[in-house]
């Protein structure tokens, strides 16, 4: 992700990530986890739109595909691995739920699936629905940490 770095005022998600001092080198990151973190990982506009880019990517390049071939291109794609039996039901039972609430709400799907930076999308409650599925992965600490 792009942003513009400033000495006198860091982009304040990257304080929050803890992000080291840009006036000194830094040989190694320390890691925090808090709540704080979390809420702007799941909230903040940059990252929504990240899900919404990943989740526009699978739904292009499987357009066909089956729910279980969506869950695991996605999941390759953050992680480098497929997803165990259990990984694929959570995000199998996630997926059918978050389609259930914006087929119920169409609204929200359509506020969700509409972004400044991304072209409109066809079926916005499919957009939608992925775009959640997506912010989840984005949030595994498995994708936010490397060890």
């Amino acid at each position: 992700m792009y942003t513009y770095r400033r000495r006198t005022a860091p982009y304040p998600t990257f304080a929050l990530l803890d992000a080291p001092s840009f006036e000194l080198t830094c040989t190694g990151r320390s890691q925090t986890n808090t709540p704080l973190q979390a809420l702007a990982l799941l909230n903040d506009p940059a990252f929504v739109e990240a899900a919404a880019g990943l989740a526009r990517l699978v739904l292009a390049e499987l357009p066909e595909g089956t729910d279980e071939e969506r869950i695991q291109l996605a999941f390759r794609r953050c992680t480098s691995r497929l997803p165990s039996a259990a990984e694929l039901g959570v995000l199998g039972q996630l997926l059918t739920e978050q389609r259930e609430r914006f087929t119920a709400d169409p609204q929200r799907a359509i506020a969700l699936a509409h972004s400044d930076f991304l072209p409109a999308a066809k079926d916005e409650i499919e957009v939608a629905t992925w775009t959640l599925v997506a912010n989840v992965l984005l949030n595994l600490d498995e994708v936010l940490t490397k060890q």
